[in-house]
């Protein structure tokens, strides 16, 4: 006979908590919610810790997915939550056709591999980023010029960076 015995085993998962705390739950609502405040989220207003976990950079992304809304989106500093796997979600979620982002900050984003980089980069072609920021001691040279190429690419694909009645949100992005 066969051996029916599943066990259920439970993922330890440290700070599965925090996804309550009113500030993540504030994002993630505005995120999912549209709200005009997503158009520039600059994430250090409401996750301002450089230690934010993985898991509350999982729920900014997962709801950033489902955001229609968000056009430069700030996401630097989080030395700890931001690592491989969060920077190739944040690639699928901006090559969505439904992405709206075109200015990017990623730096100071030290756990992340040259591979993952590389695959990011790569990746930028099919998005509608214009405008990035990321560490200097975290990529290459070499893929520092290939993003710069890239993204001048990518700025015959929309006007939104340029559009005289995108100023408000132009004007935000520092």
């Amino acid at each position: 006979g066969t051996d029916n015995n599943w066990v259920r085993r439970s993922t330890r998962q440290p700070s599965r908590s925090a996804i309550t705390a009113p500030n993540v739950r504030a994002v993630v609502g505005k995120l999912e919610m549209n709200d005009p405040e997503m158009v520039v989220l600059k994430s250090k207003k409401y996750l301002p810790d450089s230690d934010t976990p993985s898991v509350i950079v999982d729920a900014l992304l997962d709801a950033l997915e489902r955001n229609a809304n968000c056009q430069a989106l700030y996401v630097q500093n989080f030395n700890t939550g931001m690592c491989d796997e969060q920077v190739l979600h944040l690639l699928r979620i901006l090559q969505l056709p439904s992405c709206k982002i075109w200015c990017l900050n990623i730096g100071e984003t030290y756990n992340v591999k040259r591979r993952t980089w590389a695959e990011f980069t790569n990746g930028l072609k099919k998005t509608k980023i214009t405008h990035m920021y990321a560490s200097e001691h975290t990529i290459s040279s070499a893929m520092k010029e290939k993003i710069r190429e890239i993204i001048r690419s990518n700025r015959k694909k929309h006007n939104m960076h340029i559009d005289p009645n995108n100023l408000d949100v132009i004007v935000q992005c520092t």
